[in-house]
């Protein structure tokens, strides 16, 4: 009997915990009734997905530190110069 369809992200924890038990696409797939293109194509999706996430995370560390060193610079040096200001 086939089974009831089912979105693979359903079973996202189900998948990663067999991958890490050494299980293959393969096996996994026909344990939960999906293809290995289709297993592959979520694994692959899914590593994206992290990377993605992990860019963003180092893009905002190294934006909050620039920040605060711009910050840091401003308070400690407009003191320091007199500039007229600018009304436009």
């Amino acid at each position: 009997m086939p089974r009831s369809y089912q979105h693979i992200n359903d079973y996202e924890k189900e998948i990663l915990e067999l991958k890490s038990q050494g299980m293959t696409l393969r096996e996994i797939g026909k344990k939960y009734g999906f293809t290995y293109d289709q297993m592959d194509n979520f694994i692959s999706r899914y590593n994206a997905k992290q990377r993605k996430l992990k860019a963003g995370k180092t893009i905002n560390k190294k934006a909050d530190h620039v920040g605060i060193m711009m910050v840091a610079y401003h308070h400690q040096f407009r003191n320091w110069i007199n500039l007229p200001k600018c009304d436009m």
